[in-house]
């Protein structure tokens, strides 16, 4: 059976029920099962959806629409969903930092926007990350700084990672290395 279908078809019964029933969970629930399926347009929609029956959106609508629209191959739209989320006054939180960061892989090279993006938001979400979470963002961010082969700014990420106390891994060090040498700067210091 169809488990998006099936809650979908729960979910308009109970919109029809007086007094209204459903609640930000009933619509988070079919959110979470397009997300799950990388199916952004149908996300959009039930958030679209909840405005129209007037139930607040919460941060984890957000984030479970965010990462639809990861999940689909259109990290643009989940970073101008960021901008809703704020005006809605919702901080971004770790699990918008992992669903961000992770978009970043998407379609190839990043872009230098994009990383400095990525960037900026981890220091803005710096009180929320612990420390393993904050050590994998930061190294996929130094990670889309080398594919990108920005190394100005592979610099910026890397200062960023030490004034945070996350230490760089060997493979990143060595990534380091190569993308200094391309550029001609191997005779900076890494530490």
């Amino acid at each position: 059976a169809d488990q998006a279908a099936a809650v979908e078809e729960l979910l308009a019964e109970a919109e029809q029920i007086k007094p209204f029933m459903p609640d930000v969970v009933s619509y988070n629930t079919l959110a979470k099962v397009f997300a799950q399926r990388a199916s952004s347009a149908d996300a959009v929609k039930v958030l679209e959806r909840m405005l129209r029956h007037n139930v607040r959106p919460n941060a984890i609508t957000f984030n479970t629409v965010m990462d639809a629209m990861v999940r689909a191959s259109r990290p643009e739209d989940a970073w101008k969903l960021l901008q809703e989320m704020r005006s809605c006054s919702y901080k971004p939180d770790r699990f918008t930092c992992s669903i961000l960061v992770k978009g970043l892989s998407m379609g190839g090279a990043a872009s230098e926007a994009a990383i400095a993006r990525a960037l900026a938001l981890l220091e803005e979400a710096e009180l929320c990350l612990d420390n393993n979470l904050r050590s994998s963002l930061y190294h996929a961010v130094a990670e889309a700084a080398v594919q990108a082969q920005n190394t100005m700014l592979l610099l910026k990420v890397t200062s960023q990672m030490r004034a945070h106390g996350v230490m760089t891994s060997p493979v990143l060090q060595k990534s380091m290395v190569q993308a200094l040498r391309l550029a001609g700067l191997e005779n900076l210091p890494l530490q």
